[in-house]
């Protein structure tokens, strides 16, 4: 029988929904290269900020639920969460920006959002092991609808670059989540992208596999 999702939860999934239907969530296609740009915007300012703790967030989550329930998964995708991580520090250093990681310990953030996220996920994931490969897959949903969005409001080829890398490999996240849910829980069900998108990402991380393995 599947878990249900605490009432919190609920709310917090429309929350979400609200906050990423402020912007087209389509998977993006990359334009031609542009010229460098001198300066960033407030929204791609916005997003390299968020999406630096947005990563630590599902690194942190991770690393909780490794220490709680044992299973390799976490560790190994939490790892690939910290180069993620790396990567946004090394683009906020780049454009002359604040890190909003000040404290890199588990479980803080400066962002009030991201730590309310942080709160409501690892305590669903702590319930059982299905509810914890649950979301697993629900935090890869969030950060690839984010990093489309990101995607899609800069024009400067360098952040695309990063953005494009993240997604793909939060795209092989979605896919080793549901793969191992699915062995024991019967079939994922879909939170935050659409049946189509969903089709999209699986099929692209199944290419991808077998073009260049995982990353």
């Amino acid at each position: 029988m599947k878990s249900k999702i605490p009432r919190i939860l609920s709310i917090m999934m429309i929350s979400i929904l609200l906050v990423l239907s402020s912007g087209a969530t389509a998977m993006p296609v990359r334009a031609a290269a542009k010229s460098p740009v001198v300066s960033l915007d407030e929204t791609e300012i916005h997003h390299l900020e968020f999406i630096r703790e947005e990563e630590k967030l599902a690194r942190d989550v991770y690393l909780v639920l490794y220490d709680h329930w044992g299973l390799e998964i976490f560790r190994s995708i939490a790892e690939s969460e910290q180069r993620h991580m790396d990567a946004m520090a090394l683009l906020l250093a780049k454009y002359g920006l604040a890190d909003p990681v000040t404290d890199d310990s588990i479980g803080a953030f400066n962002d009030l959002y991201i730590d309310g996220l942080y709160d409501n996920l690892s305590e669903w994931g702590l319930t059982s092991v299905e509810d914890a490969l649950q979301v697993g897959a629900f935090i890869e949903e969030y950060d690839i609808l984010d990093i489309w969005l990101a995607y899609k409001e800069t024009d400067e080829a360098h952040i695309q670059d990063v953005y494009q890398s993240l997604y793909e490999g939060s795209y092989n996240h979605l896919a080793s989540f549901v793969y191992n849910y699915e062995l024991f829980y019967g079939e994922y069900e879909i939170r935050l992208l659409t049946a189509d998108e969903y089709d999209a990402v699986l099929c692209f991380d199944t290419d991808a596999r077998q073009t260049h393995g995982d990353k």
